[in-house]
């Protein structure tokens, strides 16, 4: 596409390459301006656009802010006609979408913790308060608008699309993504409706809560006993993180919750994202919270790039961390060396030795650090042995007694008889009910299998193992694309002649043709189906069109022949076979690129996993710690009492079991129950149906280990 002619004040621009496009206009610099860029529009405007631009260039609202990118000055075609506006421009920044959610976080902003998070949600606020210092509504605040650098500056872009006031006119925002909209806008039509302050500090709300909870968004939840769309939560105002209010809806996963944070930060969700618009808090009221906030950040004695609000009981990321085994910020040593990574020094088999380097413990094997524990029999053990040793000693006096009294009335021999079988039946009665005691030892064994499973989860090799899988595959992918580029290429070269016939057929288009019986009726129902040109026609898509017959498709398959005959071959790549080429060649180098960081991403991401796994398994933990001692305690007594321990079924945790090299991609575990669905519990590869042959399951089905006889591991 050819630049446009234009000029600001008569004077003839020098256009640069494009670096935006959207359904409104393009973005393209201007050359020899230092940090400045154009908005050329393009289609059908707005008619108060305008008007709405000449008005923000007259009142100077660009000289007002440095944090927005509003309109400095009127671009006009040669003969005078408004065609856009040049700003300032914004580079080296990223949509803030890649700020909070942990995994774009680690590749745009390696180095950022969660006090770069809290600096960059107080200067999002304080951009929106210098626009609302102006007449200027936001209107359509949302996460594609505002940019933040990597030192956590943030700028506002699309300024043209804000409601302004000016002259007793106002020229409103017409737009609105329905996540970032206020309640009681939903439902509504955005193009008659006055936008408001507090529409925009409901939408900086949920920016705001979206940096300080790792990406989630404040509406998104489970409702019970219905399926609500999180556009149905925000028009309903079902605030999932609520503790003043009782809205039904729980949260997802292990999150932070408000009691992590300071008091006056909770208050200050729960009037956003209240019933009351009036009572949200304003841009510069969360400048001041969250600037408090950062002042108030505790670090972790675990993860030295853990800060969390010292509201906090303890590590709401490591808490994360362990449930979700997603590394939330990447350390400084791994920071370093995944902004240092480019293609110029990326050598893939480097990093796949380190990957392989990684031994992952086997959590099936793994076990929990403990104290020693030396026990003695517990008061309830002693007691119950006592009171076995007096029916003993009871019977033996019992059963003295007869032999004496036979000794020396010998006629009564029926009464001492039943006297010694009286004592027989004391001496062997045991007082300890072993029920008892076995059921309490169940009780403990199961807590105890409940426990360790939780803490082998929670350890996160399920999910370094999968991650380790993914990068091995990446490796083989990356190993090949140089026979695979190879190989298409000559697929290109190949497919010459039909591309060539193809886009020489797209020339001519239906809608131009005089086909004798295909008029315009006929012509707009085949673009329906997808046929606007004599490439488009082949003799089984026309049939399929509804009221289209063999005679319909004869007529159109002529046309298409006629054309077709015309057609030259030339063996010479032309410039469609030269757009081809550099399409191949672009989509290899950015797959290449793309594979590049996941490797090199995906390599410091694992070494940190592992060491963050051998960093828990050192730590001892106070409840595991507690259920063991109450375990070897009720050894302890069954072995005092003579009591047998019953057998208890080992029930190992759902987490797959890594092996010191890598082994090929294992599938995510779902519940569809399909086959490559679940995992073993065992070695965590796929699992297959089958019939137990003997055995008191006979004849049932259950879950076996695809690798059996080398893996046993059985689920039902």
């Amino acid at each position: 596409m050819s630049k446009p002619d234009l000029f600001i004040g008569g004077k003839r621009l020098e256009l640069g390459k494009s670096i935006g496009k959207g359904g409104e206009g393009i973005v393209y610099l201007v050359s020899g301006a230092t940090k400045k860029a154009v908005k050329v529009y393009t289609g059908n405007q707005n008619p108060d656009r305008e008007a709405k631009v000449r008005a923000m260039v007259r009142d100077g609202l660009a000289k007002t802010s440095s944090l927005v990118a509003y309109p400095e000055e009127i671009v006009t075609t040669k003969s005078g006609q408004f065609a856009g506006f040049s700003m300032r421009l914004v580079e080296g920044f990223h949509q803030i979408h890649h700020l909070y959610l942990p995994k774009a976080r680690k590749a745009q902003y390696p180095k950022a913790d969660f006090r770069f998070l809290v600096r960059a949600a107080a200067n999002a606020a304080r951009a929106v308060a210098q626009v609302h210092s102006s007449t200027c509504v936001i209107g359509d605040l949302n996460e594609s608008g505002v940019l933040v650098s990597n030192e956590a500056i943030v700028a506002l872009i699309d300024a043209d699309s804000f409601q302004y006031e000016a002259g007793g006119k106002v020229y409103p925002c017409l737009v609105g993504k329905p996540e970032f909209t206020a309640p009681e806008l939903h439902g509504r039509s955005l193009g008659g409706v006055t936008r408001r302050r507090s529409h925009d500090q409901f939408a900086l709300a949920v920016l705001i809560f979206q940096l300080l909870f790792m990406g989630r968004h404040p509406y998104a939840g489970q409702q019970k006993g219905s399926d609500l769309s999180l556009d149905q939560m925000i028009a309903r105002n079902l605030f999932a993180y609520s503790k003043r209010r009782d809205v039904g809806v729980t949260p997802p996963g292990v999150l932070p919750s408000l009691g992590d944070f300071p008091p006056e930060i909770a208050d200050a969700f729960e009037r956003a994202f209240g019933l009351d618009p009036a009572r949200r808090p304003t841009a510069a009221d969360w400048v001041n919270l969250t600037q408090g906030l950062e002042n108030r950040l505790s670090r972790c004695t675990t993860d030295s790039m853990h800060y969390y609000p010292s509201a906090a009981k303890n590590c709401p990321w490591c808490r994360m961390e362990g449930a979700t085994g997603v590394v939330l910020f990447l350390s400084t040593v791994v920071a370093k060396a995944a902004a240092a990574v480019g293609l110029s020094n990326f050598d893939v088999e480097k990093a796949w030795a380190v990957i392989k380097s990684v031994v992952l413990p086997d959590p099936m094997a793994a076990t929990p650090k403990l104290p020693t524990f030396r026990c003695d029999p517990s008061p309830d053990a002693r007691s119950a042995k006592r009171g076995s040793w007096k029916h003993k000693a009871f019977g033996a006096v019992v059963a003295a007694g007869a032999v004496a009294g036979w000794a020396n009335a010998p006629d009564a021999i029926i009464v001492w008889i039943g006297a010694l079988i009286f004592a027989w039946f004391q001496f062997g009665k045991d007082s300890v009910d072993r029920s008892t005691w076995q059921s309490r030892y169940r009780t403990i064994e199961e807590k105890w299998q409940e426990a360790t499973n939780a803490w082998r989860n929670a350890l996160g090799v399920g999910a370094a193992s999968r991650l380790r899988g993914e990068l091995e595959a990446a490796v083989d992918e990356y190993r090949k694309l140089p026979a695979a580029k190879t190989q298409a290429v000559s697929k290109l070269k190949n497919e010459r002649h039909a591309r060539q016939l193809n886009d020489y057929l797209d020339r001519f288009l239906l809608r131009r043709a005089s086909i004798n019986g295909i008029g315009l009726a006929k012509t707009t129902t085949l673009a329906s189906f997808g046929i606007e040109s004599a490439a488009d026609i082949k003799r089984n898509a026309i049939l399929g069109i509804p009221g289209f017959g063999p005679a319909t498709a004869d007529k159109l398959l002529a046309w298409r022949a006629q054309h077709e005959r015309r057609f030259v071959y030339n063996p010479a790549p032309n410039q469609s076979d030269v757009a081809a080429q550099a399409k191949l060649d672009a989509e290899f180098a950015n797959r290449s690129v793309a594979l590049a960081k996941k490797i090199a991403g995906g390599q410091t991401e694992l070494v940190q996993l592992a060491n963050s796994i051998r960093q828990r398994m050192a730590v001892e933990d106070q409840t595991i710690s507690a259920i063991a001692a109450e375990r070897a305690q009720i050894e302890t007594d069954l072995a005092y009492l003579g009591i047998s321990k019953p057998h208890i079924p080992v029930v190992y945790a759902h987490a797959g079991r890594p092996s010191p090299s890598p082994t090929p991609t294992w599938p995510q575990q779902n519940t569809t129950g399909s086959p490559n669905s679940v995992l073993c519990p065992r070695c965590g590869g796929r699992m297959v149906r089958r019939t137990a042959r003997r055995g008191h399951r006979q004849g049932n089905q259950f879950w076996g280990c695809a690798r059996y006889p080398s893996c046993k591991g059985t689920r039902p």
